[in-house]
């Protein structure tokens, strides 16, 4: 493929390759949401899903997954990326495919929200990938450059993170905060328009996040947690996610 800083050109196979491991991914932990509801999904959303889109999405996802799987197996030099794909479909198929069926099942109190990883994954990649492909801003950067693997880990880890930790601060929020006596500015605040609830809250949580990312850049306690965030050198729409454990408690905490 050359240098692994020149950009990626369509025509090569490797492009295909990597959107087929992407799809075949997708449909894999898309597969094992079915299977194990209880575990991998949100209970806040899981009711009100509409199970016949979500099987219609993970049918294309597969089919995507083996098309591109093909077209890389004929462009590529490579064959391991349509291979991967190849096999991680296969066993999403065998596993049910889009016809998994879903068991009954009890909330265990406890979850990993793979659902809503899955779900904005997808949804971002299908709007910024062919962006930054077609309409790049740096040219000889590839789509799929050295750091993309690493900033995807910190995309899903702080995904995951983010979930966990708002079903482990339930109960002690709820505690600490009904202590407070705000009862009556909850009132208020339910009561409100939803025209002026909404930007109200957009406002609030962004002046919280501004002084949370202002203080990281202040005080040099907190840059050394921060700093991981600049340490990025190719950027691009997951760039944003590489963040210190630290540094997504506070902010999004």
């Amino acid at each position: 493929m050359g240098n692994s800083h020149d950009r990626l050109k369509v025509g090569e196979g490797y492009i295909s390759g990597y959107l087929s491991i992407f799809f075949a991914v997708i449909s894999f932990c898309g597969v094992l949401c079915f299977l194990f509801p209880e575990i991998l999904t949100t209970p806040e959303y899981r009711h009100n899903y509409p199970v016949e889109i979500l099987r219609g999405v993970l049918l294309m996802c597969l089919l995507f997954s083996f098309l591109f799987a093909l077209v890389s197996l004929i462009l590529c030099k490579s064959k391991i990326p349509s291979l991967l794909a190849t096999v991680i479909s296969g066993l999403s198929i065998l596993m049910g495919g889009a016809t998994v069926e879903i068991k009954q099942f009890n909330d265990l109190g406890f979850y990993v929200s793979l659902d809503w990883l899955l779900l904005d994954l997808l949804v971002l990649a299908l709007i910024f990938i062919p962006v930054e492909l077609f309409f790049p801003k740096r040219t000889n950067q590839s789509k799929f450059h050295e750091e993309w693997k690493t900033d995807l880990i910190y995309f899903a880890f702080g995904h995951l993170l983010i979930q966990m930790t708002a079903v482990s601060v339930q109960a002690p929020a709820s505690y600490y905060f009904g202590s407070l006596h705000l009862e009556g500015l909850h009132h208020f605040v339910q009561a409100l328009p939803f025209l002026i609830e909404l930007p109200l809250a957009l406002l609030v949580t962004d002046l919280f996040q501004y002084s949370a990312h202002r203080a990281f850049h202040r005080m040099p306690l907190l840059w050394r947690f921060h700093a991981v965030h600049h340490s990025i050198r190719a950027v691009d729409w997951m760039a944003g996610s590489r963040l210190h454990i630290i540094d997504v408690l506070v902010t999004n905490k």
